[in-house]
């Protein structure tokens, strides 16, 4: 079992803008997490517009029971939008992980203790589901790839649990298309 497998708490964000599904994202990974055993919280934050304002989801995931509901100093940021790098990668101290999508993100040096991972995700989307909007789900499987934190199945629980129907393969598909694109490379230790 990896460290990241074996920890017992983590803090996340996922970043972005209205409309691109980071909610959706942080609502999920909190749901797959409580199904498969873990204390969840989460909070979620965006602008008055329904689409283009900034937006985050923070997710606490934790084996014992959750005291303060709120990131503090994420473990892990997920991000898909450059406004969202930009603010979120500015914080000190930085996360040990940052996971982008390097079709809108243009990253820079966060220094030797932050492990960044690009994976081109909304070109992935276009390519191999023929829809922009699987990228964050892309961006999830990238996620639980660089982690080890749940696996695919425990994702496609809680999908089949919160969407309907008509979107569980695309984001089941979605899913796997992230976690093989960073697969080959290590989970964090």
């Amino acid at each position: 079992m990896s460290e990241s497998q074996a920890r017992s708490h983590w803090q996340l964000r996922f970043g972005g803008m209205g409309g691109q599904g980071v909610v959706v994202l942080g609502d999920t990974i909190a749901l797959a997490g409580a199904l498969s055993g873990w204390h969840a919280a989460g909070s979620t934050s965006y602008g008055a517009q329904a689409r283009g304002g900034a937006s985050k989801s923070d997710v606490v995931l934790s084996r014992d029971p959750i005291d303060f509901p709120h990131v503090e100093q994420p473990d892990a940021l997920v991000l898909i939008s450059q406004e969202a790098y930009d603010v979120y990668t500015a914080d000190e101290p930085r996360p040990p992980l940052v996971i982008v999508d390097s079709f809108v993100v243009h990253p820079t040096e966060l220094g030797p203790t932050v492990r960044q991972v690009e994976v081109n995700a909304t070109q992935l989307a276009i390519d191999t589901l023929d829809n922009r909007q699987g990228s964050n789900f892309i961006m999830m499987g990238a996620f639980l790839a660089s982690t080890g934190i749940l696996t695919v199945e425990e994702v496609d629980a809680a999908i089949e649990q919160k969407m309907q129907t008509r979107w569980w393969e695309l984001n089941k598909r979605a899913l796997r298309a992230g976690f093989e694109a960073v697969r080959p490379r290590s989970a964090i230790t």
